[in-house]
C-alpha cells in the first residue's frame, strides 16, 4: 500500500461502527475508560444512531449491547455516566444569573 493512501485513511471521517469498535476497546480495557470519555463517545454515538441512515439496525444493538456490558462489568461507571448526561440534559437557564434582571 502506497504512503499516500495510508495517510489518506487516518483523516477519513470515523463511521458509526468505528465510533462503536473503539468504545468496545475502551469497555474491554476498563482501566482506559473514564466516565467523562464514556460520556463523550456515547454522546456522539447516540447522536448518529438518532440520524435516519439505512435499514441497517446492527449498530443500535452493538450498542445496546454495549451499554450492557457496562451495566454488568462496570456499573458505578455507567451511574456516573448516566447523572452527568441527565445534569447535562437540564442545565440552569442563563437568566437565572442575569445581573440584569427585569422585575414584574
Amino acid at each position: 500500500m502506497p504512503a499516500s493512501s495510508k495517510y489518506k485513511e487516518l483523516f477519513r471521517n470515523a463511521t458509526i461502527k468505528d465510533k462503536l469498535s473503539l468504545l468496545q476497546t475502551l469497555v474491554d480495557g476498563r482501566e482506559d475508560l473514564s466516565p467523562d470519555l464514556a460520556l463523550a463517545l456515547m454522546k456522539i454515538i447516540h447522536g448518529d444512531l438518532s440520524i435516519p441512515q439505512t435499514r441497517d439496525r446492527s449498530p443500535y444493538k452493538r450498542y445496546a449491547e454495549l451499554v450492557e456490558a457496562l451495566r454488568f462489568h462496570t456499573p458505578g461507571l455507567l451511574k456516573q455516566v448516566v447523572e452527568n448526561w441527565k445534569a447535562q440534559q437540564n442545565p440552569t437557564p442563563a437568566e437565572w444569573f442575569s445581573e440584569h434582571k427585569k422585575l414584574w
